[in-house]
């Protein structure tokens, strides 16, 4: 063999095997990022806490990271939100305690991979999660449950009954939604999968049931709600009578810049 092809040889090896290192330093470096929730509309008395702090007024357009909590006082109060990214819209409705335990997303907060962890004290969350890749997880924990979410319009509940004991209510309004619970007397946690209109409420009975459906559309009108909710239109105050008018500088006149 010519010591020129050896040489070549040698340098494709290198080239590739190069080539491949830096692949892999590439994939290294896609470590996941830390997502966040945006505050798109509050109504009634809402109070947002960080790391168990001071109970605050939450506002539109505040940003919300992991290890924040919301909670919604009276019947009439409600926060929409976007949360991890804006394909995860999610009203928590009236007298709910909600706990974000977990963003994180990997490549575009829009379509790359996500990671999401919500968990519910108390009260009722509804939402619509557009759908997932397959390397996502969203989850929304419960005190004795977790529903998994892949592309769902979906509600949450848990109700603090008289004995302290939780009443967990899962429904997908529409789409897929699989949850898992421990039930009192049963070794291992249970796990149904609900389609369009389900609903399961661990611990009363075993079956997966038809939701009522006035109250499906009740929970659908405040999904779509959610997902229309939007900031107010930003407006500039009109200045009192006398006060100088400033003018950014015109193009065509550079030395005009007031009046």
């Amino acid at each position: 063999m010519k010591i020129t092809q050896i040489i070549s040889r040698t340098f494709v090896a290198c080239t590739l095997a190069l080539a491949l290192a830096c692949v892999s330093t590439n994939a290294n470096a896609q470590v996941m990022k830390k997502g966040k929730a945006t505050v798109r509309a509050v109504h009634g008395p809402c109070k947002y806490s960080v790391a168990g702090g001071p109970w605050l007024p939450i506002k539109v357009n505040m940003t919300l990271l992991s290890g924040t909590s919301v909670k919604t006082e009276g019947p009439e109060s409600w926060v929409d939100m976007n949360v991890n990214g804006v394909n995860s819209t999610v009203r928590v409705a009236p007298n709910t305690t909600m706990k974000i335990d977990n963003m994180e997303y990997m490549g575009s907060s829009s379509s790359g991979d996500t990671k999401t962890t919500l968990n519910l004290q108390s009260g009722n969350v509804l939402g619509n999660v557009k759908k997932l890749s397959a390397s996502s997880d969203y989850d929304i924990r419960t005190p004795n449950g977790v529903a998994g979410i892949r592309g769902t319009d979906f509600s949450v509940k848990v109700e603090i009954q008289p004995d302290g004991n939780y009443r967990i209510t899962f429904t997908s309004v529409v789409g897929q939604l699989v949850c898992a619970a421990i039930i009192p007397g049963v070794p291992n946690a249970v796990t149904k999968v609900l389609n369009d209109g389900q609903s399961w409420t661990p611990g009363v009975g075993t079956d997966v049931v038809d939701e009522v459906k006035d109250l499906l559309k009740r929970y659908q009108v405040q999904i779509e709600a959610a997902i229309v909710a939007g900031p107010p239109p930003v407006t500039t105050p009109t200045p009192p009578p006398g006060t100088p008018v400033f003018l950014p500088p015109n193009p065509q006149n550079p030395v005009s810049g007031s009046q």
